[in-house]
């Protein structure tokens, strides 16, 4: 029974501490990734020149895998069940570089960082369409065939 008023006991320190976090965060840096500006600041994990990687930050890192399931279900709600295809398995710092490298190119810091992940997906990741992989199958068989 001890062990059981302990887990509450820890259950509720956890949930009293949740109010008392969000009272020390200043209102001006509530927004750490949303905004492309706050996402290069807070979350870039590139290499510099001597191939020396930050420490991960793993608030970045849950941001992402957020972003890629909102994404995802968004897209799945709306009839979509692969919004993009990536070439090979993916690691979310792979996925926070891309980020940061088109970032620093010349998004304007306050768009969405959300905005952006879309743009790298729908740009450079686009899942083939059945359709149009129909066309291309049938295009050599055409060209094969005597004109009459």
């Amino acid at each position: 029974m001890s062990r059981v008023l302990r887990m509450l006991a820890l259950a509720g320190a956890l949930g009293l501490s949740a109010p008392a976090l969000a009272q020390q965060v200043q209102p001006d840096t509530q927004d750490l990734f949303k905004q492309a500006g706050n996402f290069l600041a807070n979350c870039d994990a590139r290499a510099n020149d001597a191939g020396v990687r930050p420490e991960e930050n793993f608030l970045c890192l849950s941001f992402v895998a957020g972003m890629i399931e909102g994404y995802n279900y968004g897209a799945v709600a709306n009839g979509n069940p692969r919004p993009y295809c990536l070439l090979r398995p993916t690691s979310l710092v792979e996925l926070m570089d891309m980020m940061a490298t088109v970032i620093e190119r010349g998004v304007p810091a306050d768009m969405p960082s959300a905005a952006v992940f879309h743009f790298i997906m729908d740009r450079n990741f686009p899942c083939a369409e059945p359709e149009a992989e129909a066309a291309t199958d049938a295009a050599p068989e055409a060209a094969a065939e005597p004109a009459e």
